[in-house]
């Protein structure tokens, strides 16, 4: 049987691998053993990771044969490496979920204690930014990371006990300032005490405050409010969008959007240094004299015009990047991967669906799958998820 792959494959893979191949990349030999060692142990955790969910592990199979033959960069083959193990670990393991969740609060509420130190002017081991002291960030970097750390730390907080602290975690989201998690926290907030109606009080509870937050929100600082930042981020995807044609299928290369996106989106606010270092490694120079000799045939100031006054290295939505950097294949694979998750959790009724909900959600206008600590309690409730999913099949 090879699927799932069995151990004896993963390990005589992980052999030839390492000690075998090579790739036509002109790297000094022992370099090129270095990074294969890492290509092959995450190429090994995805062939793993299928025992659990066949798309998860696709989609990091899929990651590695894609970076061997385009582009990879060490620090994000490293990070899928330690997320991928993490995912394992905790949807084949015994593991105490609630503790887990414990653990998940206790983050929440130390950001929150931080975010009202800084409120004060109090500053402990976080110091601000000069320019940015009224900014209250807790212990992440800016005020849309906490945002979005508070919103995905929220369902833990839908527990008995827990449930008291509710109020604390909605006075974070106001002293972020950010509309982002506000919006994910209500939604998976009303969609969770919509699926518990039968404990009413619990829901009642939740649902009022929530309420409360939204009224606040609403007339402190409007939701849908079109401010400068907010129409720069509609007219940064649209820009990815149009340059991701130029690849569709198979996208730029993982890792590549902030090599390209800049140069294309940004060209005059860029030093000489700095646009010969991106040009340097952008992996497809084919695809980018096309675009550049396509677009300057349409329109000869394309390169010359500012179309966003501000530089791009991360895109404010985690699916659009992804599907920049991998192309349709890339994204599909993703959706699914994502639509599996999410059915597997609503059939359980676990807990850690609506944290991972909170999560995609935010994805949508923040590049949380980005930041550690947001991607690394991302990556726990999908383990757990599985976990709770293969527990059920074998009862």
């Amino acid at each position: 049987m090879f699927f799932p792959p069995s151990n004896t494959f993963i390990i005589v893979l992980a052999l030839f691998l390492c000690g075998v191949f090579l790739f036509p990349n002109g790297q000094e030999t022992r370099v090129q053993r270095f990074g294969n060692m890492h290509l092959a142990a995450l190429l090994c955790v995805g062939l793993y990771a299928m025992r659990f969910n066949g798309w998860v592990g696709t989609i990091l199979v899929y990651s590695v044969l894609f970076m061997a033959v385009t582009v990879s960069e060490m620090s994000i083959i490293t990070v899928m490496l330690i997320m991928g193990i993490l995912f394992c670990l905790l949807a084949g393991a015994r593991v105490n979920v609630n503790r887990i969740y414990d653990m998940i609060c206790v983050i929440a509420l130390l950001n929150v204690l931080w975010q009202i130190l800084q409120y004060f002017k109090i500053y402990i081991i976080n110091w601000p930014i000069e320019g940015f002291t009224a900014q209250n960030v807790g212990l992440m970097g800016n005020t849309n990371e906490v945002s979005a750390l508070l919103a995905l730390c929220l369902p833990c907080f839908f527990r008995r006990k827990w449930v008291f602290f509710i109020p604390f975690i909605c006075l974070g989201l106001y002293l972020a300032g950010s509309r982002s998690g506000v919006v994910a926290a209500a939604a998976v907030s009303i969609i969770y005490a919509i699926s518990k109606l039968e404990r009413i009080n619990g829901a009642v509870v939740i649902v009022a405050i929530i309420f409360c937050l939204l009224m606040v929100d609403s007339f402190v600082r409007p939701i849908f409010s079109m401010d400068r930042s907010f129409r720069e981020r509609i007219t940064a995807n649209r820009t990815a969008i149009d340059v991701a044609s130029y690849t569709l299928w198979t996208g730029w290369g993982i890792g590549q959007f902030k090599n390209v996106f800049p140069l294309v989106s940004a060209f005059p606010r860029l030093k000489t240094k700095d646009a010969e270092f991106l040009m340097n490694n952008v992996h497809d120079m084919n695809t980018m004299k096309s675009f550049i000799l396509d677009k300057r045939a349409k329109d000869q100031d394309y390169f010359k015009s500012d179309k966003i006054s501000c530089i791009f290295l991360e895109l404010h939505n985690e699916y659009l990047e992804w599907f920049f950097n991998t192309g349709l294949i890339g994204l599909t694979l993703l959706m699914i991967g994502l639509g599996v998750l999410f059915y597997h959790g609503f059939a359980t009724g676990s807990l850690a669906v609506y944290g991972f909900l909170a999560s995609c959600l935010c994805s949508l206008w923040f590049f949380g799958w980005h930041i550690i600590p947001t991607a690394f309690i991302t990556v726990v409730y999908a383990g757990i998820i599985e976990n709770e999913w293969r527990q059920a099949l074998c009862r």
